[in-house]
């Protein structure tokens, strides 16, 4: 750990002269310098109690050395070196987008589920960085798509809150569930709600409930009518209402006709 080194013989250095004295810091400053002080000089030593090799392979990854990981592996490290504190090989070079280091380490058996110390997979985070090349190895390689961001959210809702099609789609390839909620929303809600018709279409096609959380009235309230047609289209109920008011009644005091047209033609 080069740089986490440097930085713990600088914090060492000014508890040596009393700067970070627990008994007399004052400032933020200082108590986040006496907080990194003590969460790196655990990681150093829960990493030394790693095997040689497994240190050698997440000191490799960090630095973004595939040749160096490559030869860690061959001298026996395991490609799920380390630990939630430490880090793991997989998720260090999915967070630095290094392509290479992950196709070696999928290749070498990686666990490309497992768990950060954030809450987060390597999937959830290529999803949330919109790297769609990384989303396609781990899919590939087996990650679960119903995994949950690490603030709770479905990957799918976040690649379709994001409007990013490409990841909707590998997403729904690797089986991810379409209609995940959040709060009772689903993707196919947020995507209508965005106005995304492309989305919302391939959310359909991957077998999106067109009534669940009502995104036709949204469509409506909205006065999108290619979405409305498109939900009708896939088997929306045009009866749908809430508080107490149809889609067809807001429809009418909108003043729109042609989805008025399209919800009575489906009625």
């Amino acid at each position: 750990m080069v740089k986490s080194t440097s930085i713990l013989q600088l914090a060492s250095a000014l508890l040596a002269i009393g700067v970070l004295n627990p008994q007399l810091i004052q400032t933020q400053s200082e108590r986040l310098a006496l907080v990194l002080f003590e969460s790196v000089a655990q990681a150093e030593s829960l990493q030394a109690g790693l095997p040689s090799q497994d240190q050698q392979l997440l000191d490799a990854v960090r630095r973004g050395d595939v040749q160096l990981a490559e030869m860690a592996l061959r001298q026996g490290a395991s490609a799920n070196a380390g630990n939630r504190y430490v880090g793991y090989p997989i998720a260090i070079a999915t967070e630095q987008a290094n392509q290479a280091m992950v196709q070696l380490l999928v290749a070498q058996g990686a666990d490309v589920d497992i768990v950060s110390a954030g809450g987060q997979t390597a999937l959830g985070r290529a999803v949330d960085m919109g790297n769609i090349n990384l989303v396609r190895i781990l899919i590939n390689a087996g990650a679960s798509p119903d995994r949950r961001t690490n603030y709770g959210v479905p990957l799918l809702f976040r690649a379709t809150e994001m409007g990013n099609i490409d990841i909707v789609r590998l997403l729904l390839q690797g089986g991810a569930n379409a209609n995940a909620q959040v709060a009772g929303i689903t993707p196919l809600y947020k995507a209508v709600e965005a106005g995304n018709l492309a989305i919302a279409r391939l959310l359909l096609e991957g077998s999106a409930d067109p009534d669940q959380a009502t995104p036709l009235y949204r469509a409506v309230e909205t006065g999108n009518v290619e979405l409305v047609r498109l939900l009708l289209n896939y088997g929306a109920n045009p009866h749908i209402n809430e508080r107490g008011v149809s889609a067809l009644r807001l429809a009418r005091a909108q003043g729109n006709r042609q989805i008025v047209t399209l919800l009575r033609q489906a009625m």
